[in-house]
């Protein structure tokens, strides 16, 4: 390809070698690629040389005891001077394989052995740790007759908006896939904080938590058993929103590796309560295991923990014994967390390191397996990914130059068949190919806006008590031009015409940020802020109703709200934001509403006081 080159930054014709930042895949593989054992080996982390019997060990030094690429490197070059079985005792007790990986001889051979092959965060945390704690809540921490009070309630918990319902979680959290188990983690979190008492605990494990969080529950911070075990949930939430990040600031990165290892410390000591518990009972399953001496049976990453017919539809999976209970106190999902900050530094997040985007090829060779006759199935794939990223490259212009006329041609069909080139392309460079209207007028951040579901105007005249149009010296009106110009930044408004106000249950735009058309609903909590309002924070409202108003034959958006104060306290065992309702409402046109809807839940329901309190759970895991 040519480059500028030189002070004159002439073009030249150059020969470019791209390099392997780093490999992806699950746990098993990353050690096979790297040159390591197992997860499950004596010593089977590949970033240090913890003990697998000392996974749970968070305070392990990783630095003195680290693994580093030129000392692995020396190690292999010693040994191979070595008879063949002193070589294979005196790697495999460091954890290395007897013979490095193809991908370090052959594909990648100056690639650093122990920061080149990062962990999988979706695999590790949501069908890790997650799954382990909703087990740990369902199996070992709740009365037995409360179960099914407890997957009611879940089931019925209000939802952020555009989270679909997650399936039952006492039948089917084995058969969750990972964006489930992410949001499942944020509804437990809000479901505990609401519903858990002492009395739905099992009575053991109340009194294992007061042995082992006895500062904690003093009097004067007012902490009660079931708090402790709300507290893990919602320090679980908080990881995974930090985790999921696509951008993360210096503070962030910080906040992120402490956040994970608070819940990775809390996780232990909740379990370890839960087999203090367990020996305690009398005749239950925990206690026979423990008493027979048998020791914690290893788990590895990437095994099944449900128990057999815990399936979709199956029956429950038994009470989880103080046996497999120890087993989780060390496994490598737990220990990985200690490393999330090395790989931020050097891959920018941790979630830029999840498979999931590889993972996409399955479901894509599955469907494209059907057109092929069966033979020869691995070349045909192959091929046909090929082709793919072949006109991808064609369409992105990565030929302009040796080929000017192939890009021209596909450059012409790519505006004659926007649709037929899109599915060619990836997500990411999607086009958002909706046309412009001609109704409600549009914003830089608020595309293409519609409002849906026109309310009758007897209604709003009779029922709803609402201006339906302009009055001179009207209140409302005053209301409107000050949203005409903070919002519009159109100052001089007097005269706001004869047009009657429209109402509309529903109004949805295209975020140009997101590529997606986002609705709202009366209802709807949000945040406000004015095109000129500068660094002063965002007010956070609900939208009470949407009308529309022309003027000078342009139609424009506005949403009455109701204003929320933030109280500038944190809940002191979820950690989030409480908010306090007000009896102040503000009009605001479309320019001030941001894309973002909020998970906003009142502290009792039932209250109708003007100053209730609401949590703002501001927990949010995206896979996109």
């Amino acid at each position: 390809m040519q480059i500028p080159y030189g002070e004159s930054e002439a073009l030249v014709e150059a020969f470019v070698s791209s390099f392997a930042l780093g490999y992806l895949g699950d746990m098993p593989q990353q050690n096979e690629c790297a040159g390591f054992l197992r997860q499950n080996s004596a010593f089977g982390c590949r970033s240090c040389l913890i003990p697998s019997k000392e996974y749970g060990n968070l305070d392990y030094d990783i630095t003195k005891r680290g693994r580093y690429h030129h000392v692995t490197l020396d190690i292999r070059t010693k040994a191979s001077d070595m008879p063949p079985t002193r070589r294979k005792a005196h790697l495999r007790a460091l954890g290395i394989n007897e013979l490095p990986s193809p991908v370090l001889t052959s594909l990648a051979p100056a690639i650093d052995v122990c920061r080149s092959f990062p962990p999988d965060p979706p695999h590790a945390e949501m069908s890790g740790i997650g799954r382990l704690l909703q087990d740990l809540l369902i199996d070992n921490l709740l009365l037995p007759n409360q179960r099914e009070a407890y997957a009611s309630v879940f089931r019925k918990q209000a939802l952020p908006p555009g989270w679909c319902r997650v399936q039952n979680p006492l039948r089917h959290r084995n058969s969750w896939d990972l964006s489930e188990q992410s949001r499942a983690c944020v509804i437990t979190a809000m479901v505990l904080r609401t519903w858990l008492t002492n009395q739905r605990l099992q009575p053991a494990l109340l009194r294992a938590i007061r042995a082992e969080y006895d500062a904690e529950l003093s009097p004067d911070l007012r902490l009660k058993e079931c708090d402790i075990v709300t507290r893990v949930y919602s320090q679980l939430a908080s990881s995974y929103t930090l985790i999921t990040k696509h951008c993360l600031s210096a503070d962030n990165v910080q906040n992120m590796s402490s956040s994970t290892l608070i819940c990775r410390s809390l996780s232990l000591r909740l379990i370890n309560c839960a087999i203090s518990a367990g020996t305690r009972g009398r005749g239950g399953v925990a206690s026979r295991a423990s008493s027979s001496g048998a020791s914690p049976a290893p788990i590895n990453e990437d095994d099944d923990i449900s128990e057999p017919g815990s399936q979709l539809g199956g029956a429950q999976p038994p009470k989880a014994s103080a046996n497999v209970l120890g087993g989780w106190l060390n496994r490598p999902n737990i220990h990985v967390a200690v490393h999330y900050h090395d790989y931020c530094r050097q891959y920018a997040t941790i979630w830029n390191t999840n498979v999931l985007i590889g993972e996409q090829y399955h479901r894509l060779f599955k469907r494209q397996v059907t057109h092929t006759n069966h033979k020869d199935v691995e070349l045909h794939l192959l091929r046909h990914d090929g082709r793919k990223k072949t006109v991808r490259f064609v369409l992105e212009g990565a030929f302009e130059e040796s080929n000017p006329e192939i890009s021209r041609a596909f450059a012409d069909l790519k505006k004659v068949c926007p649709t037929l080139i899109e599915y060619l392309l990836p997500a990411s460079s999607h086009q958002y190919l909706e046309k412009a209207e001609t109704g409600v007028e549009s914003a830089p951040n608020h595309v293409n806006p519609r409002v849906l579901g026109r309310v009758p105007a007897n209604y709003v005249r009779n029922t709803a008590l609402l201006p339906t149009k302009s009055r001179a010296s009207g209140v409302f009106d005053d209301i409107l031009r000050l949203a005409y110009k903070r919002d519009y930044l159109r100052p001089n408004i007097v005269d706001l015409g004869a047009k009657p106000y429209a109402y509309y249950q529903r109004f949805t735009f295209v975020d140009p940020t997101e590529q997606k058309r986002i609705g709202f609903t009366k209802g709807t909590y949000i945040t406000l802020r004015a095109p000129n309002q500068g660094d002063t924070p965002p007010l956070v409202g609900q939208i009470e109703y949407i009308f529309t108003h022309k003027l000078h034959q342009i139609e424009r958006l506005f949403v009455h709200v109701q204003i929320y104060d933030d109280t500038g306290k944190l809940d002191p065992i979820s950690s989030i934001p409480v908010l306090k309702s007000t009896n102040r409402r503000a009009v605001y046109g479309l320019p001030a509403v941001s894309s973002k809807r909020l998970y906003i839940l009142p502290f009792d329901p039932s209250e109708s006081s003007l100053d209730r309190r609401f949590w703002w759970c501001n927990w949010d895991v995206r896979f996109c």
